[in-house]
């Protein structure tokens, strides 16, 4: 039974559904280097740090969005059974899990992790993933879903427009204000092409890079080891990788300037376009809403 990637097919579905650029957000504006503590007095980062940045206040939390996810499996369990599914079932919302990693490019940070995880989430460990090719009902479910007749013949079915997924989406919508809703993902970019680019930022990846040298390892960057094509499980290797990883970040502070850094930039652009982010967040706002009207009376 085919179901959507919920937090990307969800939120990227209604995220088109928004209006176009707010022709007075300040996005472009040239940024200043800010001033953050030395690295010696910034605070630890841990996993999921990248949850307090600033511009996270401007997405759905978790819980928001596992209500969201609700409604809009029960919206389009409703079309799926009106178009003779009656077998689609939508997955459970996404369960609240422990961070795994900062959520920046810097991947993890905790040292007891990646003693015994290395570079995998333990989710993925502990249930790795399955693959196989879909079923041609499955296939035939994911057009419908979508509106899509490259993954099934549509004829002589009254699918709407854009296929379940899209009904849901305009009931989810209904009545919501109008707003960028892409602003805060564009500014958050911006803020980390920023950030990466920032001289106390990219000194402290050589330092990482010199560090990770002198250990044995060659990388330039944290991502670029945790995104080698590691096996399936960890090894010792890749363990033994993961901690010098963590502990050059600890020697350098590189996680603490990054976040550092990355939250004063991230200031500076909410400063700039506070209002039309707080448009955004109202939409966001008015969608949980009704988001929990549907799901009291049924969809």
């Amino acid at each position: 039974m085919f179901h959507p990637r919920w937090a990307a097919a969800l939120t990227g579905l209604l995220l088109v559904a928004g209006c176009g650029g707010d022709p007075e957000a300040s996005e472009g504006a040239p940024l200043t280097p800010p001033s953050i503590a030395p690295a010696s007095a910034l605070p630890q980062v841990t996993d999921g740090a990248a949850r307090a940045l600033p511009l996270m206040a401007y997405r759905y939390s978790t819980e928001q969005f596992a209500t969201l996810v609700r409604a809009d499996g029960l919206i389009i369990q409703q079309c799926m059974r009106r178009l003779g599914f009656a077998s689609w079932q939508p997955p459970a919302p996404p369960a609240a899990t422990k961070d795994w990693s900062t959520g920046l490019p810097l991947g993890i940070v905790d040292a007891a992790q990646a003693a015994q995880y290395g570079y995998h989430s333990p989710e993925a460990v502990r249930k790795p993933v399955e693959r196989r090719t879909a079923s041609s009902q499955e296939r035939l479910e994911r057009a419908v879903l979508l509106g899509d007749s490259e993954f099934g013949d549509l004829t002589g079915k009254d699918v709407p427009e854009g296929g379940c997924q899209g009904e849901s989406t305009r009931k989810l919508r209904e009545g919501a204000p109008k707003a960028d809703l892409e602003l805060e993902s564009r500014l958050a970019d911006q803020a980390g092409k920023a950030t990466q680019a920032d001289a106390r930022v990219t000194g402290a990846l050589t330092a990482w890079s010199e560090c990770m040298t002198a250990a044995g390892h060659r990388y330039r960057t944290p991502m670029e080891a945790a995104g080698q094509e590691w096996a399936a499980t960890p090894t010792a290797a890749e363990r033994a990788i993961a901690v010098a990883d963590v502990q050059c970040k600890e020697k350098t502070k590189l996680a603490e300037l990054w976040f550092g850094v990355q939250t004063g930039y991230e200031n500076q652009l909410i400063a700039k376009n506070r209002t039309a982010l707080d448009a955004g967040r109202a939409v966001l706002e008015a969608e949980i809403k009704r988001a929990g009207e549907l799901l009291a009376s049924g969809g």
